[in-house]
Order: structure tokens, then sequence, then C-alpha cells
């Protein structure tokens, strides 16, 4: 009976904050694909296709030079369940360290890239000072999540997403351009750094934020936090593979219309990232045995059942994906039609791959997460080249769908190892 008691109350907390962490991301998505058809409208396919390829450097950068602190300190404060610990002083020292490295590096690298506007490299630049408040940020919304505070990481990203979107529509509507609205996304990063710290210290009891170094933590950050760090890098070049071969052998417009297709294909990733992002503090724990509520059996139905609901829905986009784009993002992006309908269907095999990966990295085997990303790299991106030269934008959405599939293939393999 107890027992019986212990799993129900398991599932009922598992459940809330699936459904904060899927309000969080869907109302962050939502606004996000809001406001990617404000750019579209206002500054154009070009203007978008700009602000995805600096979107996607600076976000490159806030990976690198996060060195795997945020799934670290959920894995950790998670087991740990309080916030004295050198480790978050000694977190945010290096990540503020690699960020200030990165910036230096795109201030003097920046102008090197091919086929760049001289005025997509200067607001490139100035958007690379996010990396500062981003780092913040990352250490503040990492301890909400390990706390299991879906709710107020939810209050974070939903307040952080209004405000960049209302901003940006008063300010392209009056005439704003590309650098003026990187020069407000640089303010609103900052604000949400602000807010992720006011979060911490009002709402988590005996918060403890103190900057005071030690060598030791530093040490152990470094050792555990380097396989972490390429693991999240590896994954964003992955995920953002399909925009920087375009950009850099395409064009503008076709980088805008990928995008584009690349937003509505994301928002059936929001309830799988939701499930696995509310389990993994307690996955974490039941490694470590200091959570006995955790039931494979209810893990495994919840999946099915998540299975099921993401292969319906990838057959409604693919429906609807006509009427979707064109009311979406209005005239100019018929070509992001076909491509919506290819890029859903890479969403069932990276449902897998995101299992596998999260269980990897929850009991400690990152590295074989880290060995089976690096095969997949290398494979999606011979796809990516082959298909996009002899196909051009269709074959960059069989690249994304084939990439997908052979990473779950290979996560398979590695779980397998583990698993018997």
């Amino acid at each position: 009976m107890l027992a019986t008691l212990r799993r129900s109350l398991f599932f009922r907390r598992i459940s809330l904050n699936s459904i904060w962490l899927f309000l969080a991301r869907a109302t962050s998505q939502g606004l996000m694909m809001i406001f990617v058809i404000i750019v579209a409208r206002y500054l154009g396919e070009r203007g978008l296709g700009q602000y995805a390829f600096i979107s996607s450097v600076v976000f490159l950068g806030n990976v690198l030079t996060t060195f795997g602190m945020d799934t670290f300190l959920i894995r950790e404060i998670g087991r740990l369940r309080h916030t004295d610990t050198p480790v978050i002083p000694a977190a945010l020292v290096i990540q503020l360290i690699l960020a200030t490295g990165y910036l230096l590096l795109v201030q003097v690298g920046s102008g090197l890239l091919p086929r760049q506007l001289p005025e997509t490299i200067v607001a490139l630049r100035w958007y690379s000072l996010a990396l500062w408040p981003l780092a913040f940020t990352t250490i503040f919304s990492a301890i909400l999540r390990a706390y299991e505070r879906m709710d107020l990481y939810w209050w974070l990203q939903g307040g952080t997403a209004v405000f960049q979107t209302i901003g940006t529509f008063f300010l392209l509507t009056q005439g704003g351009k590309l650098f003026s609205l990187i020069i407000f996304l640089l303010i609103t990063q900052s604000v949400s750094a602000l807010l992720a710290g006011w979060l911490c210290v009002h709402y988590l009891p005996n918060f403890h934020f103190r900057l005071h170094i030690q060598g030791a933590p530093l040490r152990q950050i470094w050792r555990a936090g380097w396989v972490l760090a390429w693991l999240a890098v590896l994954a964003l070049i992955y995920q953002r593979l399909g925009v920087f071969v375009l950009a850099l052998t395409a064009g503008e417009a076709e980088t805008g219309w990928f995008t584009a297709a690349t937003r509505l294909a994301d928002a059936l990733k929001l309830l799988p990232y939701a499930f696995f992002g509310a389990l993994f503090p307690v996955m974490s724990r039941a490694a470590y045995k200091t959570d006995s509520d955790f039931s494979p059996r209810l893990y495994r139905l919840a999946f099915v059942a998540l299975l099921f609901v993401t292969l319906v829905l990838a057959g409604g986009i693919t429906w609807l994906a006509a009427p979707l784009v064109d009311w979406l993002f209005g005239a100019g992006y018929e070509p992001s039609i076909p491509l919506v309908r290819t890029l859903v269907w890479s969403v069932p095999p990276f449902l897998f791959s995101l299992r596998y990966s999260f269980e990897l990295v929850a009991t400690g085997k990152e590295q074989m997460a880290l060995r089976a990303m690096i095969w997949t790299l290398g494979i999606t991106a011979v796809f990516f080249l082959t298909f996009t030269f002899l196909f051009g934008l269709t074959g960059a959405g069989w690249a994304v769908v084939l990439g997908e599939t052979a990473q779950a293939l290979i996560l398979w393999q590695f779980w397998t190892k583990i698993a018997t």
C-alpha cells in the first residue's frame, strides 16, 4: 500500500513538473515563433536569415562557454537538495572566463567569415556581449530546475519571451532595423539574468550564493564538465547544421526559408523536452539510489503514450503545412511548405534519441553519449553537404530526417550496452 502511494505521488509530481516545463517551453517557443514571424515580416527573408546566422553563432558560444554547467548543476544539486556548495560559484567563474574568450574570438575573427554583409558582422560583434548575462541565467535557471521548481522556471522563460516579443514588435513597427533589434535583444538577456537571480533569492529555501572561489571545486567541475560541454556543443552544432551549411553555401533567403520550416517542426519537440526535463533530476537521484519512487514501468508506459501523440501531431502538421506557413509567415515563404512536410518526420526518431541520451547522462555515462554524438554529427554533415548540393532545400530537409534516424540508432546501440 505504501509503495503504491509513493508511486502515485511520484507520477503526480512528474506530471506536474512536466506540465510546468511544457508550459515554459510552449510559452517561450510560441512567443519565439511570433518573434520570428515579426522579424520575417518586417525585415524580410534576408533579415531573417541574418538574424538566424547571428543567433546561431552566439548561442553556439553560449553552449560552448556553459561547459556543461547546467546539466552538471541539475544533476548535483538535484541530488544534494541544497545550494550551500562551492560548485555554484566555481561553475559561474568558469563560464564567465570561457564567455570572455569566445567573445574576443568573435570580435577578431568575425570579419573573416565568408558571404556575410558588413552590417551582419557588426551586429554579431555586439550580440556576442550577451554571453555575459547568459552565464548568470544559465546558473540560476539550472538551480531552479534542480529544485524541481519548474513553475518558477516557467515564469523566467515566459517573462523573458514576453518582454522580447512585445519589445521587438514595437521596435520594428517603428522602423527599427537589424542593428537596433540586436541591441534590444542584448538588453533582454540582461533583464532575464536579473529575473533569474531574483527568483532564486526570493523563492528557494536557504538559497546561498557567495562568490568564494576554491581551487578544488574548480578542478572538480573542469574534470566533470568537459564531456558535458562537448556533448552540448556538438548537439547544438548538430541542431543548427542546416543553418550553417545554407548560410555559408546558399544565401540569406534559403537560410530564412529553412529557419521558418524548422520553427514549425520544432514545435513538436516541446512535449518530449518537457517530459524528460522533468524526469532528469529524479533519474539522477535514482541512479545514486536516493529516490525510491522512480517507477520504470510508468516511465515506459508514458514514453509509449508520448510517441503516439508525436506521430499524430506530425501527421496533422504534414496535412496543414501549406495554410500554416501562409498564415504564419506570409508571402515569399512558399519554399518552406515542402520542408515542413519533411522535417516533422524527423521528430519521432528524435524522441528515441532524447530518451537514450537522457538515460546515459543521468547514469553518469555521458562519455558514451558524446561518442554517439560525434558519430551522428559526422554522418549528418555528409548528408547535408551531399543532399543540399544535389537537391537544394529539399535535400536539406531529408538530411535532417536521415540524421535524426542515424542518431537514434547509434544511441540505441550504446544504450543496449548498459541495459544488458
